[in-house]
């Protein structure tokens, strides 16, 4: 999905807690209070984006979720550097 409507999709949002969902081919972003279904991102006019690699591991959702709550209070919550409002997530197998 593109980063910009789910940035102004959460922006919006006022519940603090969000879940990122597919819904068919769509994603979703949803709280206890509202369900937003964004458009897909066309892949065809990106033709640099490279296969996705297998599946090589997995987590339970609480702990992602408590390993990134320890560091997203470091990304900054305005849009004066949209590139630094985020937190990049980087994994290994085991």
């Amino acid at each position: 999905m593109s980063a910009k409507p789910l940035a102004d999709t959460r922006r919006d949002l006022e519940d603090p807690r969000v879940r990122l969902a597919v819904e068919g081919s769509r994603p979703a972003v949803r709280t206890t209070d509202a369900q937003v279904a964004l458009p897909p991102l066309d892949l065809g006019p990106h033709p640099g984006v490279p296969v996705l690699p297998p599946v090589t591991g997995s987590m339970p959702a609480r702990t992602l979720a408590t390993t990134l709550a320890a560091v997203s209070s470091a990304a900054p919550k305005d849009d004066a550097i949209p590139l630094f409002t985020g937190v990049r997530v980087h994994g290994t197998a085991s």
